[in-house]
């Protein structure tokens, strides 16, 4: 089940808004879908509002689109049950990439798989190698997949899907480029 609150247009924790007997027992609720992995994180009604300007982590809409459909947005966020791990949550806008989340392990230096909150508009284009199981059976990465993505400004980012892993190099864009802004 998905549970979602907005005020005056923000995202807010919806556990916030329940009682103190009813939060403690939504909150041994939260877990992956199939219940086998539960949220220990705080908090643990999770995060929300990733956008941090001049960062790449935070929700793209694809340049010229509207941010309704969700189809057209690109999210660069933590995952909702163990934040140590990051994910693309992609809609159908990366041309060769299938509506889905796509998980990685973030590190904290260099160009391959950096944390998106360090990735700024300096010019670098960074690279992803995406497991598509996630946490679940990280070290099986999709074969011959990647993203590679490169901040433009604080506000716009471009994106592209790959047919190689990040030991494919050089990282550079072609027709298949996608822009996003905030």
């Amino acid at each position: 089940m998905y549970m979602g609150v907005n005020v005056n247009g923000i995202a807010m924790n919806p556990l916030d808004y329940f009682d103190a007997i009813s939060r403690t027992k939504l909150e041994a609720k939260l877990s992956s879908a199939d219940g086998r992995i539960k949220r220990t994180a705080a908090p643990l009604g999770g995060e929300y509002n990733y956008d941090i300007a001049g960062a790449a982590i935070g929700n793209w809409i694809k340049q010229g689109y509207s941010k309704f459909p969700e189809d057209n947005n690109l999210a660069l966020v933590k995952d909702n049950i163990t934040p140590s791990i990051q994910v693309f949550s992609a809609g159908n806008t990366l041309p060769g990439l299938t509506s889905g989340t796509y998980y990685f392990l973030p590190k904290s230096s260099g160009i391959i798989n950096r944390n998106f909150a360090d990735v700024k508009a300096d010019g670098t284009i960074y690279c992803y190698t995406l497991d598509l199981l996630g946490f679940v059976n990280f070290g099986n990465s999709i074969p011959g997949t990647s993203i590679i993505i490169k901040m433009e400004g604080n506000a716009s980012m471009s994106a592209e899907k790959r047919n190689c892993d990040c030991s494919c190099t050089p990282y550079v864009f072609t027709t298949n480029k996608v822009s996003y802004t905030r």
